[in-house]
C-alpha cells in the first residue's frame, strides 16, 4: 500500500547526503593534485569486494591498478570533500544483481560510513551478518531489502544507535522471540520496514510505536503477524504516537481484536493499510476521528454494509479502497454519503469494485474531484448517467461486470478517460462517435451487444447506408490515383512541348536566334548601366 513516494525514500535521502558534498574532489588546481582515498579504507573496500560475485561487472571500476586507486571515484562510493572518508556506499542496482554466500566484515573500518545500501541483490539466503551491528556509530540510513538474507535478525542491529532508517523488507527473516529486544535502543528511527518477513513468534509488535516515539512510517505488510489481545497491563492508552504517519498492516490474517490498538496509535496518521485481512462487520465510526488520513486502504477483508456516513467529512481523504469486501445497500447512498461534506473536494480515487452494491450509477457532479472510479464486479443495474460525462478530471472508469443497460453519448467529451472497462454489461447499440472512445480496444466493450468502432461489427443503420451503383463504381482512391496518373502525364508533355517549341525555333532560325540574343545583351547592358548610375549619385549625395 507504500505511496510512490515513499518508495522514493532511499534515493531521496542518498541524494540529500551526497548533495552535501558536491565540491568538487581536486584539492589544488595549482598543482593539479588529483584526491586519493584513505589507504586503509580503499583496502577494506577492495577486501569487501573480494567476497561478492559480481557477475555483471557492477563493481569494474573498483581496482588497486593506478587508474583505479582512487576509490572516491568508484561507482557506489561516496567520499567527504575535506577529509576523503567514505561516507556513503551504495550498492543498489535492480538490474546488475551482486551475489555472494558470506560478506566480509572489512566494512567495520568505513568508521565514517553514514550511509548503507546493499538492497535489491541476491545473497542467496544468507543471514545477515552480525558484524552489521558493529558499523560505526555514525550511520543512520542501513537498506538490506529484497537482498536475499534469510535466518533470524542479529539483535546486535540494535547496536546502530543513530540510525534512522531501516529496510529489511522482502527478505526471509525470521525474527525469533520479541521484537523489542533489539528495536527498543534505536530511538532515533524514523523508517522501519520489516514486511514479508516471518515475525509470527513476535507478539509484542505493537508495542513497536510506543517505543519507538520519532517513527513516522512503519511498514509490517505480509508479516504473518500474531493475534493480538490487548491485556490490562498494556499501556495502550500511552502508545499514541504523534510522529507516526504511515502505518502498513496488509496481508496479516489480522481481526477485529486489532480495532482498540489501532485506534490509539497514531492521531496523525496519512495513509493506513489495512488490506487481505480478515476484518468483519461494519466500517467502524472510529475512523472518522483520523482526521489526517488520505489514503486508506480496507480491500480485501469480509467487511459489511455501507460507506458511513463520516467518510464525508474527512476533509484530507483522498484514496478510498473498499474493493472486494462484502458491501451491500444501494450506491446512491454511497454516493450521497461521501458527497454530503468537504470530502467531496478531495476524493480523488474510489474503488468499490467486487462487493454486491445495487442500484442504477446516480448523480456523480458531487464528486467532481474524482480522477478514479471503480465500481466494477457489483450489481448495478439501469443506464450510465450522463453526469458522468460532465466529470472531466476522470481518468480511470471501470464499470464492467454489471447488469448496466445504456451508454450516455456524453461518456464522449472525457478527453482526459486514459482506462475504461464496460465489459460484460447488458450494453446495446452503437458505441457513441468521439474521438475517446473510439480509441480505447474491443476488449473494452467484451460481453456486451454494442455495435460501431472500435468494434468489428457495424451497426445495422451503416449496413443500410447506400451502396455505389455501377457508374460510381470507381472509389475515391481510385479517383485519386486516376487524377494523379493524368497530372503527371500532363506535365511532362507541357515540358516537352513547351522547351522544344521555343528552343528547337531558336536552333532552326538563326534570324530568331540573334534577336533574341540582342534582347538578353540589352536587358544585361541596361541593368548595369542603371546600378553605375545609381551608384555614382549616391556617392555625390554623401560627399556632399
Amino acid at each position: 500500500m507504500q505511496s510512490k513516494w515513499l518508495l522514493l525514500l532511499p534515493q531521496v535521502a542518498l541524494f540529500s547526503v551526497i548533495s552535501l558534498q558536491l565540491a568538487p574532489r581536486v584539492a589544488d588546481c595549482s598543482n593539479n593534485t588529483t584526491i586519493r582515498c584513505i589507504d586503509e579504507e580503499r583496502e577494506a573496500l577492495l577486501s569487501f569486494k573480494q567476497s561478492l560475485v559480481d557477475e555483471h561487472g557492477f563493481l569494474s571500476s573498483w581496482g588497486s591498478e593506478d587508474n583505479k586507486s582512487d576509490c572516491c571515484e568508484w561507482i557506489g562510493v561516496y567520499c567527504r570533500n575535506k577529509t576523503h572518508h567514505v561516507y556513503a556506499l551504495d550498492l543498489q542496482d535492480g538490474s546488475l544483481k551482486l551475489k555472494g554466500t558470506i560478506l566480509s566484515p572489512s566494512l567495520r573500518k568505513l568508521q565514517h560510513l553514514t550511509y548503507l545500501d546493499l538492497s535489491d541483490n541476491d545473497f542467496s539466503g544468507i543471514p545477515i551478518a552480525d558484524f552489521i551491528g558493529s558499523l560505526s556509530s555514525k550511520l543512520r540510513h542501513l537498506d538490506l531489502g529484497w537482498a536475499g538474507f534469510a535466518g533470524s535478525v542479529p539483535p546486535q542491529l540494535g547496536n546502530l544507535s543513530n540510525l534512522q532508517y531501516l529496510n529489511l523488507g522482502y527478505n526471509d527473516l525470521l525474527s525469533v522471540g520479541n521484537l523489542l529486544h533489539w528495536l527498543y535502543h534505536l530511538s532515533s528511527l524514523r523508517y522501519l520496514h520489516l514486511g514479508h518477513n516471518n515475525l509470527s513468534n513476535s507478539n509484542d509488535w505493537p508495542l513497536v510505536v510506543y517505543k519507538l516515539s520519532s517513527l513516522t512510517t512503519l511498514i509490517l505488510e505480509g508479516c504473518d503477524l500474531p493475534p493480538f489481545f490487548p491485556s490490562a497491563d498494556d499501556p495502550l492508552h500511552l502508545n499514541s504516537s504523534k510522529s507516526l504517519e504511515f502505518l502498513d498492516l496488509s496481508e496479516n490474517n489480522l481481526t477485529s481484536s486489532v480495532y482498540p490498538w489501532l485506534f490509539n496509535v497514531s492521531s496523525n496518521l496519512v495513509e493506513l493499510g489495512l488490506s487481505s485481512n480478515l476484518l468483519q462487520g461494519s466500517i467502524p465510526d472510529a475512523f472518522e476521528h483520523m482526521v489526517s488520513l488520505q489514503t486508506l486502504f480496507l480491500y480485501s477483508n469480509e467487511l459489511e454494509g455501507g460507506i458511513p456516513k463520516f467518510f464525508g467529512n474527512m476533509c484530507c481523504l483522498n484514496e478510498l479502497v473498499l474493493c472486494s469486501n462484502q458491501l451491500t445497500g444501494q450506491l446512491f447512498e454511497f454516493i450521497q454519503n461521501l458527497s454530503c461534506g468537504c470530502a467531496k473536494n478531495s476524493l480523488e480515487s474510489l474503488d468499490l469494485s467486487a462487493n454486491a452494491v445495487t442500484g442504477p450509477i446516480p448523480e456523480l457532479g458531487g464528486l467532481s474531484s474524482l480522477k478514479s472510479l471503480y465500481l466494477g464486479g457489483n450489481r448495478l443495474n439501469g443506464t450510465i448517467n450522463q453526469s458522468l460525462g460532465r466529470m472531466y478530471k476522470l481518468e480511470k472508469l471501470s464499470l464492467g461486470g454489471n447488469s448496466l443497460t445504456g451508454i450516455p453519448s456524453s461518456l464522449s467529451q472525457l478527453s482526459g478517460l486514459s482506462v475504461m472497462d464496460l465489459s460484460y454489461n447488458n450494453l446495446s447499440g452503437k458505441i457513441p462517435s468521439g474521438t475517446q472512445l473510439q480509441s480505447f480496444n474491443a476488449s473494452t466493450y467484451a460481453g456486451n451487444e454494442l455495435c460501431g468502432l472500435p468494434l468489428p461489427n457495424k451497426c445495422p443503420d451503416e449496413d443500410l447506408a447506400p451502396r455505389p451503383g455501377k457508374d460510381d463504381a470507381n472509389t475515391p482512391e481510385e479517383e485519386d490515383q486516376f487524377i494523379t496518373l493524368g497530372f503527371y502525364v500532363s506535365l511532362i508533355l507541357g515540358f516537352f512541348v513547351g522547351f522544344w517549341g521555343f528552343c528547337g525555333t531558336l536552333l532552326v532560325k538563326s534570324s530568331w536566334r540573334h534577336r533574341y540574343y540582342n534582347f538578353l545583351t540589352g536587358i544585361e547592358n541596361w541593368f548595369y548601366v542603371t546600378a553605375v548610375v545609381n551608384i555614382a549619385k549616391l556617392q555625390r549625395r554623401l560627399r556632399s
